[in-house]
This record gives C-alpha cells, sequence and structure tokens, in this order.
C-alpha cells in the first residue's frame, strides 16, 4: 500500500543523484538545470502544509485505489529529468494530477517540494545522528535556507508523516 510513497521515493533518491536523460551532453545540462531548480526552491510554511494535505489525500486514494495505485507508481523512470516526469505523471496519473492541484500546487511543484524537502530531511537527519556540521558537498545540493528550515522544523515534520506508512499502521509493502 506505499505505491505513492515508493514512487516519490524513488523520485528523491534519483534527484540526489542527478538524473540525466538523453546523451551525455544533454544529460548533463538537464541535470544541471534541475539541479539548480531544485536548489533555488524555497520551503515555506504554506508549501509544507499544501505538501502534507496533497500527499495524504493521495495516501487515501490510493487506500481506496490499491490497484490502480499500483499500476501508477512506476509512470516514470528515475533517470528522466524533471520536466520528462512531469509529462509522464500528467499524463499516465490523472488522479495524483488532480488531488496535487486541489491542495494548491502544480504536478511540478509537487515534485520539486517533495525532493527538496526529502533532500533536506536526510541531510537534517544525518547531522541530527552523527551530530557533525553540514559537508560542503551537501550544501552544494540543498541550500542552507533550506536545511535551516527543516531544522526549525524538524519535530513538526516528524509529526506530519509525510512518508511512514507504517506509523499510520499500515506495515503492508
Amino acid at each position: 500500500m506505499r505505491s505513492v510513497h515508493r514512487y516519490f521515493a524513488i523520485l528523491a533518491i534519483s534527484a540526489l543523484v542527478a538524473p540525466q536523460p538523453g546523451s551525455a551532453q544533454a544529460k548533463k545540462a538537464a541535470a544541471d538545470a534541475d539541479q539548480k531548480e531544485l536548489y533555488s526552491y524555497v520551503l515555506t510554511v504554506d508549501k509544507l502544509h499544501k505538501l502534507a494535505d496533497a500527499t495524504r489525500d493521495m495516501k487515501e486514494w490510493q487506500k481506496k485505489n490499491p490497484q490502480a495505485a499500483d499500476e501508477k507508481a512506476d509512470t516514470s523512470s528515475e533517470e528522466d529529468s524533471i520536466s520528462q516526469r512531469v509529462k509522464d505523471i500528467e499524463a499516465k496519473a490523472p488522479e495524483f494530477v488532480a488531488i496535487v492541484r486541489k491542495n494548491g500546487l502544480t504536478t511540478r511543484e509537487y515534485m520539486v517540494a517533495l525532493l527538496v524537502l526529502m533532500q533536506a530531511s536526510i541531510l537534517v537527519g544525518m547531522k541530527k545522528a552523527t551530530d557533525t556540521e553540514y559537508s560542503k558537498d551537501a550544501t552544494t545540493l540543498v541550500s542552507p535556507a533550506n536545511l535551516a528550515f527543516v531544522e526549525q522544523h524538524w519535530e513538526e515534520l516528524q509529526k506530519m508523516n509525510l512518508g511512514d506508512d507504517s506509523k499510520n499502521g499500515d506495515d503492508k509493502n
């Protein structure tokens, strides 16, 4: 029952390793453009709440439509650019698009916000676990503003439970 979460987790992980479509030159250009977009995106409390509401609604839809949700989970490749993934989702998963729009986001903003939040959360979680500062490489992936935002809202993010279905008693895969 974690198809939506699994799909967006794959997107986030692939963003960490810079998605690369097409030829070598096109791959680098797309990866650079995606990374610039992710780095420059600014998380806010309003965006965080919209993201949480859309994710909650997707999970509810998924529970009501498990077979359809599983089919929608594999709408694009983790190697695709953000633009290509957005096109794939909009073409193959109109239910997800409607949910995102109902919650005040575009498909692209939902994806970018989720990727940025996941990247920042991974880095903040590592910092908290190791009690060390961020590496220089980390701050080239995620802006210091977004790292500070996630640090400041860490407890609230944990309570929002954006990705962990098991906290809701749903331990199925």
